[in-house]
């Protein structure tokens, strides 16, 4: 959360909050109607979003576990984002950006850039409490770019619009002063852009395979809290039986300050 004193994690249709300190349950959220697929805290209180398979978004009291808004529906593919000022969320559905007042429970704007596959996935994060950056909408495997706005939901406006090259976009994040963007991409290389110049570089960390588990999926990026470092989770398989690793990188070097490796199971 905001302060860095509990963890929320999704449990099935549930979310489930823990003390830091003491890795103790101390809440538990209950009303969507199928699996959780998104859970972020607010940056300046202890607000909750949640994204369900449900279609549908609900932000949540995480010190009461009350639901205070529901937003529906959605169908595929929803990001979910907060401003920083923690006054809306903007959701990713059907190629589509939604803008939702977080006080009101309203829908505050749709931004449409026109671009939509079924097949693709757009990423949304916010930069400033107007601007907002999103990335994706169109599927790789047809074009080798992928389209990047950013928008002045003042406006309704794309105020700036660039094309990532790259494989299938796996997973964006942004670190917390919103001056660096890490994107990975399907093949597992990592593309690093600065959001004042625009410009990218690769960030090449050393990856050792496993004998055991040949084939390997990068799966999930996010950045420390102070920006120096990023998280990257690794699954290496053979067929139904996978070692979950991951890896702690610094992002100016590319060294690997830490991995740690998961008992291997079988799914």
């Amino acid at each position: 959360n905001f302060d860095g004193t509990r963890l929320a994690s999704a449990n099935g249709n549930n979310v489930q909050i823990w003390d830091a300190a003491n890795w103790e349950l101390t809440i538990e959220l209950h009303g969507h109607a199928d699996e959780i697929y998104r859970v972020t805290w607010n940056p300046v209180d202890n607000r909750i979003a949640t994204r369900g398979l449900d279609n549908t978004v609900r932000i949540w009291d995480g010190n009461s576990g009350e639901q205070l808004e529901l937003f529906q529906p959605f169908t595929l593919s929803i990001r979910i984002a907060w401003s920083p000022d923690s006054t809306r969320i903007a959701a990713s559905s059907d190629g589509k950006i939604y803008v939702l007042n977080a006080t009101t429970g309203s829908l505050d704007m749709i931004l449409d850039d026109g671009n939509y596959y079924r097949d693709s996935e757009r990423f949304v994060s916010w930069l400033t409490d107007n601007l907002l950056l999103s990335i994706g909408g169109v599927p790789p495997y047809v074009v080798p770019a992928t389209p990047l706005n950013v928008w002045n939901t003042t406006t309704q406006e794309i105020v700036f619009t660039s094309e990532i090259q790259g494989n299938r976009i796996g997973d964006v994040s942004i670190n917390g002063d919103k001056s660096l963007m890490a994107i990975l991409f399907s093949d597992h290389t990592i593309q690093v852009l600065n959001t004042d110049t625009w410009e990218i570089h690769n960030l090449e960390y050393e990856y050792e395979p496993h004998p055991d588990y040949p084939f390997r999926e990068t799966t999930d990026i996010q950045f420390s809290n102070g920006g120096k470092y990023i998280a990257i989770q690794v699954l290496a398989h053979d067929g139904p039986a996978y070692l979950q690793t991951l890896y702690i990188v610094e992002i100016r070097t590319g060294q690997i300050a830490l991995s740690a490796e998961e008992a291997s199971f079988l799914l």
